[in-house]
């Protein structure tokens, strides 16, 4: 686990200590999504701010009684300008960041309104990060699934599949979340005009795709130990540049 800085630990021990009782109060979403926000300034990692936000808003919506309102609707009462968040499986997640990818043509086209028109599904942002729009969803009770567009120091584009905080040291099997694997989602992306360009190796493997000025670097892993050859995406990163 990163190094948490002092000022975000007095955060999460204001949360630790709230009293949540039997339902989400708006304070306490109010802080759960202050923390969630914050969680990404000290650790500096993109697609964490969608790992946590997932599981803190799903948690809030745990404690939510839902008598008086139909199952789909109680995750938008944590806040009514918030979207309500998509139920989409690991399939559909994916191919969403791939119809995003296949419609960008400049680099303006990296922003959450251009995201909404291709893909139907609204992001999020946050008062702590103005710049960022995330949105996330919970898969299984291991993995979930995270959107990230950041308007600086440049536009660009992220996607990828995380674990819950519990297990951020633990390496379970990405069974659930390979249903589009690395060789489907080349194969779409070479559809696209995109070519293969290289791979590196930056903790874990990348295969970069290219097309004019846009670089795609999509991260992989093995399914599990069980099954090391099939190849599952972690983590796909898009960026405009003329390097």
């Amino acid at each position: 686990m990163p190094s948490i800085r002092p000022e975000l630990q007095k955060i999460i021990d204001d949360f630790a200590t709230k009293d949540l009782g039997g339902t989400a109060s708006a304070e306490a979403v109010s802080l759960k999504t202050t923390l969630s926000a914050r969680w990404l300034s000290a650790i500096k990692t993109p697609v964490a701010i969608a790992s946590m936000s997932a599981f803190l808003t799903l948690n809030a919506c745990s404690h939510t009684p839902t008598t008086t309102q139909p199952k789909e609707q109680t995750m938008n009462t944590t806040s009514t300008s918030q979207p309500e968040t998509p139920h989409l499986t690991a399939e559909q997640a994916t191919l969403t960041a791939l119809r995003f990818i296949g419609s960008l043509r400049t680099e303006a086209d990296l922003n959450p309104e251009r995201f909404k028109e291709v893909t139907g599904v609204q992001l999020r942002s946050f008062p702590e990060l103005p710049e960022n729009f995330q949105l996330a969803g919970q898969l299984t009770n291991v993995w979930g699934y995270g959107f990230e567009i950041r308007a600086y120091p440049q536009p660009t584009f992220e996607f990828g599949f995380y674990k819950v905080p519990e297990l951020w040291n633990q390496y379970p099997p990405m069974t659930d979340t390979c249903t589009v694997d690395l060789q489907r989602f080349q194969t779409e992306m070479l559809k696209m005009g995109f070519v293969h360009a290289y791979d590196k190796r930056v903790n874990i493997m990348n295969r970069v795709f290219k097309k004019g000025a846009w670089y795609v670097s999509v991260e992989y892993v093995g399914e599990s130990e069980q099954n090391p050859d099939h190849l599952c995406i972690n983590r796909v990163f898009v960026e405009y540049t003329d390097r």
